[in-house]
């Protein structure tokens, strides 16, 4: 079952992104206002986790006090994280992703004293360079994506977020963690009616929210069982089973994109001629290379 859980984990968060894209560079553009009409939806995953799991231990000042700046954390990453998909592919932007697996090892080894091993420097480097020429739009005349810069700020961000939750989990259990954070990050986004510039723009896109609301809530399901899939899968799997199966993401967001978009006779946010297509299989199997010698060693 737990393979299953692993398997599922890049489709469900790969449709994720795919929706996101969608909603980014064709719905609610500006990146703030779509983080704060995406996180209206958290109530339903809090409720989702008390169904399942009941009710959460009780935190200490602390453990609040380090949720909530992890929650802020994830929010500000949200907004160069959409604003990344007016620049890139989707499934590029998914890849981008893997940019975190060069953080994670070196913030834990700063702020927790955990040793790297020799071989990820170089899966950092597979890494790097695959990202990199993934995103670019043309070899001869080589220019680094600008959503490349956007989403290793994301990478960043979402590490320190990880690592600071890692520190929560030492008080608290991984359950209440995840729940406390979904309410966090619920929160937050609603002090935005507070500035006058975008609780206008908020207000402005209200009837766009409600006519997509379907979508909304389907992203919010998705995330939830995201969320359980990867739980369950790291209980029973190694990480770096989990983290290899996870890392096909691109490729399976590339493939959705292109079928689907041939099926609606509707150009998604994906780029599929066949040199470009060839040249993002090679990168992102690269870079699922890169991510197995980052986690495994």
């Amino acid at each position: 079952m737990e393979y299953i859980s692993a398997i599922l984990l890049p489709i469900l968060h790969g449709t994720s992104n795919i929706i996101d894209g969608q909603l980014s560079t064709r719905h609610i553009k500006d990146p703030v206002v779509l983080l704060f009409f995406v996180r209206l939806t958290y109530p339903i995953i809090v409720i989702a986790f008390l169904l399942i799991f009941g009710l959460p231990q009780i935190p200490n000042v602390g453990s609040v006090a380090l949720v909530v700046v992890a929650a802020a954390l994830d929010s500000v990453a949200a907004i160069p994280f959409f604003a990344a998909y007016k620049h890139a592919d989707t499934s590029v932007v998914t890849a981008y992703l893997a940019l975190g697996k060069i953080f994670t090892p070196i913030v834990a080894f700063i702020v927790l004293g955990e040793m790297l091993a020799p071989l990820q420097y170089f899966g950092f480097a597979i890494i790097i360079i695959a990202s990199v020429l993934a995103g670019a739009k043309s070899l001869r005349k080589f220019k680094i994506n600008r959503g490349f810069f956007l989403m290793l700020l994301v990478a960043l961000l979402s590490t320190l977020q990880v690592v600071i939750l890692k520190i929560v989990t030492r008080e608290t259990d991984a359950h209440s963690t995840t729940l406390y954070l979904a309410i966090a990050k619920f929160v937050l986004p609603l002090f935005l009616l507070f500035i006058p510039q975008k609780r206008t723009s908020i207000v402005s896109n209200v009837s766009r929210f409600r006519s997509l609301l379907w979508v909304f809530i389907l992203l919010a399901v998705l995330n939830i069982s995201g969320w359980l899939a990867s739980i369950h899968a790291n209980a029973g799997l190694p990480v770096v089973v989990v983290s290899s199966i996870n890392s096909i993401r691109p490729l399976f967001v590339m493939a959705v994109s292109i079928v689907v978009g041939k099926i609606m006779r509707k150009q998604l946010n994906e780029r599929h001629n066949q040199a470009e297509i060839t040249k993002k299989v090679f990168c992102f199997i690269a870079i699922i290379l890169g991510v197995v010698l980052a986690v495994r060693l």
